[in-house]
């Protein structure tokens, strides 16, 4: 069932809110920008309780303990709440030293107790962080030394411990006021969500917008560029390029085939330096799934063009890859999978399945995706090509919290088959073992042993050589066993006008555009 008919009504709702609450392009000035976007995630403003997509506007809100330099691509002591550490000869042992002078928007000052807080509440109970859960579970202890030196030790040596809870890859180590938290609830922090960023919120319309406006005129880490940022939500193509048009945009995310409309009308286009990689995976940890059978998963992917997918749907600027592991430092290259019809019959013939045999609809998730405007379309196309080989199936398409609150919960409908966005990133191990650990109780979809063995090998590495060679394996593993079927990836694009700094890059940032750049002075 297509639930397109809400998504169209969003997107019309929110081209009058866009059109009714901002000011009109005669009376627009460089102290706003407007940026729209395809999705918001879950519009969680705690930053525990959403996935990494919310870091889009969330990031304007929070420091995180390690910062990332200006232009988004790497580390940084300069933009962190942490402006120096040091690391034990053992690689256990993190010694953090918290910045002086920096200050909540309430005027309380951010400390160690501060950074230690927000650290350990990605691994508590009422985290929905899936890369904080397991960043935390590589932590033994964490100790505050004084009011400025916070002391992290480690269970093993990891070497991408700093990357992992810095910006590069997901929302660990945002650091809140403990106090205020504590004084007022979660629930009530999560209304009005109090951080050390250069902005504030000031107004969330919950599948609308959100507002925000100045709060720290020389924030450490750069200076705000405008009073206030609207951050929209515009889930319709047309509509977003037509509001950068008419100036009631400045920012957006753009599909592969709205790039030559965007340049043609002078608009700045923006690759991301990340691929995406567009993928299936399945809910194989739940007995009875007919995907358990890796020949109807063999079957399932041998049937999709994915060449034919890139060049008609994706305009030829996707990447057909066998490969998961986007991003990842020292992975081997993996063929594509190959499309092969009666290959695919062969396949569905070693099962339960198909023709003259059990009948099989499967419930297919496909889902509202930042960057992301084809996916209906290409989930369609591989629709199609699964009932030429004798396979039905049914799509859902919706917003992605819906979905990812019914996968949390292991409530997808079964057989199911999920189409899942996955950003490139510098460390994949945590995301990894995210997707694919027995008894994971956050986003759940497979449950072989093999693969466990695999992963506790590559999060425990204590050197780099043996950190990559351990994602090698773990990642020929996914491969062989199609436990998740890459089917084309390509870079997120987005369009902007002259409200865009010069020299503006999205950001080496998983799964979000680099935020701070477009709104901060370097």
């Amino acid at each position: 069932m297509l639930n397109c008919r809400r998504l169209a009504i969003l997107a019309f709702l929110s081209a009058l809110l866009i059109s009714g609450l901002t000011a009109s392009p005669a009376d627009a000035a460089q102290d706003e920008l407007r940026v729209g976007l395809s999705s918001l995630g879950n519009e969680a403003l705690d930053p525990i309780r959403g996935p990494n997509d919310n870091g889009n506007y969330i990031r304007l809100i929070y420091d995180q303990l390690v910062g990332i330099d200006p232009a988004g691509q790497t580390i940084s002591k300069a933009t962190g709440i942490a402006e120096d550490w040091k690391i034990s000869p053992d690689g256990k042992t993190y010694t953090f030293t918290i910045r002086k002078g920096v200050k909540f928007h309430n005027g309380m000052d951010v400390t160690a107790e501060d950074a230690a807080f927000s650290l350990t509440r990605f691994g508590s109970p009422e985290s929905l962080s899936t890369t904080g859960k397991l960043v935390a579970n590589l932590i033994e202890n964490v100790k505050v030394n004084g009011p400025y030196e916070l002391q992290v030790q480690l269970k093993n040596p990891y070497p991408t411990f700093l990357i992992s809870i810095s910006p590069l890859v997901d929302l660990v180590s945002s650091v809140v006021p403990k106090a205020y938290v504590e004084s007022v609830g979660l629930e009530a922090f999560a209304r009005a969500p109090i951080g050390s960023g250069p902005y504030k919120l000031t107004e969330q319309k919950t599948g609308a917008l959100l507002r925000f406006e100045q709060a720290a005129p020389d924030h450490f880490a750069g200076k705000p560029k405008y009073k206030r940022v609207t951050i929209s939500l515009v889930p319709e193509e047309n509509t977003r390029l037509s509001l950068l048009k008419t100036k009631q945009l400045d920012f957006t995310d753009l599909g592969r085939a709205s790039v030559g409309d965007a340049e043609k009308s002078g608009f700045k286009v923006f690759t991301h330096p990340n691929l995406e990689t567009l993928s299936m995976v399945w809910q194989m940890q739940r007995p009875g799934e007919a995907t358990r059978d890796i020949n109807l998963r063999r079957a399932l992917s041998t049937s999709i063009d994915r060449e034919g997918i890139n060049k008609s749907i994706l305009q030829g600027k996707g990447v057909v890859t066998g490969n998961l592991f986007i991003g990842q430092t020292g992975m081997e290259s993996l063929a594509p999978f190959p499309y092969d019809v009666q290959k695919a019959k062969e396949y569905l013939g070693r099962t339960a399945y198909g023709p003259g045999k059990q009948s099989l609809n499967l419930q297919i998730q496909a889902t509202v995706q930042r960057s992301w405007p084809e996916m209906l379309s290409i989930v369609t196309v591989i629709a199609d090509g699964w009932k030429k080989i004798g396979i039905d199936s049914t799509i859902t398409f919706r917003d992605y919290a819906s979905y990812r609150a019914q996968w949390n919960a292991e409530k997808l409908p079964a057989p199911s088959v999920a189409f899942n966005i996955f950003s490139g990133r510098a460390d994949w191990s945590s995301q990894a073992a995210s997707m694919l650990r027995c008894g994971m109780k956050s986003l759940p979809q497979v449950c072989d042993p093999q693969p466990d063995t695999l992963l506790n090998t590559w999060v425990s590495s204590r050197d780099e050589a043996s950190y990559v060679h351990a994602g090698r394996a773990v990642e020929r593993s996914v491969y062989e066993n199609l436990y998740h079927v890459p089917i084309v990836a390509a870079a997120p694009l987005y369009a902007g006008n002259d409200q865009v700094p010069p020299g503006y890059s999205p950001g080496n940032i998983a799964r979000g555009i680099f935020i701070r750049g477009l709104v901060v002075s370097k």
